[in-house]
């Protein structure tokens, strides 16, 4: 019996129905604050690394320091259990009209932050987190030394 699809389309086919629509993962929203000796900072990035391995979140503090974090989609937490956290300063975004667009911007400097490096790194920053399963997770807000 001769197939009606091509090879390629039969391929596809297995590979969609091996895989299911995508990743799937259960994940918990998380809210919280950081500041800099006691001044909320904009772009600083929160990243949650699970402390038995794992997807990492991320999140990005706005110009009141608040963030939510993200896992594989916008804004849908971190997966639950323990957290070790570190922080980073985002640099930037390049300019939005391409005429304004500078050659500095394919080669930008690097960023300083605006706190103490120990946080850079979430095994030295001496943050943790714990993300509890079905409930949004509205942590208590952390200042970070300078």
């Amino acid at each position: 019996m001769k197939s009606i699809l091509h090879p390629r389309t039969m391929l596809c086919v297995a590979v969609l129905l091996a895989t299911g629509c995508g990743p799937s993962l259960n994940t918990a929203k998380v809210n919280g604050k950081v500041t800099v000796a006691g001044q909320p900072v904009a772009d600083i990035v929160v990243t949650f690394m699970p402390e038995g391995g794992g997807r990492p979140a991320t999140g990005v503090t706005d110009a009141s320091g608040n963030f939510s974090l993200s896992t594989l989609a916008t804004g849908d937490g971190a997966v639950p259990g323990k957290h070790k956290v570190a922080f980073s300063k985002s640099a930037p975004p390049p300019a939005s009209d391409p005429s304004k667009v500078s050659p500095a911007d394919y080669n930008p400097k690097p960023v300083e932050l605006p706190f103490n490096a120990k946080y850079a790194r979430a095994e030295t920053s001496g943050i943790t987190a714990d993300v509890e399963a079905g409930k949004a997770n509205n942590l208590p807000a952390w200042d970070l030394e300078k």
